[in-house]
């Protein structure tokens, strides 16, 4: 009995003549690491052997294909091969929130004030999800999400964010809602021959 060896795999070199980024991931989150490998093929399909160029519009990206991203959105990989290129868009998404912060710091009196935060991850980017907040004012209660609260009157209060083990504590102020009306002492009398000071109150829709 002859035993044959393996035949060895054929590499033609013929010419390059396109690109092509193989079996890409179809999104990642910011706190991923993402690796990229792209193949040079000549007229009739063949892979040819040569080096790869990669860029990224944003993050970082090494010679060897490892993607480190930085902001979340659509990110655009592209490899190059003397003068060939092929591109692919890739969706990063936030990552693991590390951070919350209240953004409603002025509100009006006797309005339907509707409270915020913003909830970011350990590069910054935002997190659109607001489900998790909890939200209380001078320690009560007022609710989950992005709630809508009525303050009664001006003063500053104490607001409180929570989502998980993350806070946040800050001051928030109650305004006046934007210049309303004049309003003046009722049933003025004056002496003649005498003067008196008229002192009006500027007031908002809710006086």
């Amino acid at each position: 009995t002859v035993v044959l060896p393996e035949p060895a795999q054929v590499h033609r070199s013929g010419t390059a003549d396109r690109v092509a980024i193989d079996a890409p991931p179809a999104s990642i989150s910011a706190d991923e690491v993402a690796s990229f490998e792209a193949i040079i093929y000549d007229a009739v399909n063949n892979p040819v052997e040569g080096e790869i160029t990669w860029s990224s519009t944003n993050g970082t990206i090494t010679e060897d294909g490892v993607f480190f991203p930085w902001s979340s959105g659509l990110i655009e990989i592209t490899a190059e091969h003397n003068g060939l290129q092929a591109s692919y868009n890739l969706t990063v998404t936030p990552g693991v929130a590390i951070g919350v912060e209240v953004t409603s710091l002025v509100l009006g009196v006797l309005e339907a004030n509707t409270l915020q935060a913003e909830v970011t991850d350990g590069r910054g980017n935002i997190i659109d999800d607001d489900s998790g907040l909890v939200w209380d004012i001078d320690g009560d209660y007022v609710g989950h999400g992005s709630p809508t609260w009525v303050p009664e009157e001006t003063g500053n209060y104490t607001v409180r964010v929570r989502l998980n083990q993350l806070q946040d504590e800050t001051e928030l102020t109650v305004r006046a809602g934007q210049p309303h009306a004049f309003v003046f002492e009722e049933h003025l009398r004056v002496r003649a021959g005498s003067w008196t000071t008229i002192v009006p109150r500027l007031v908002d829709v809710n006086g």
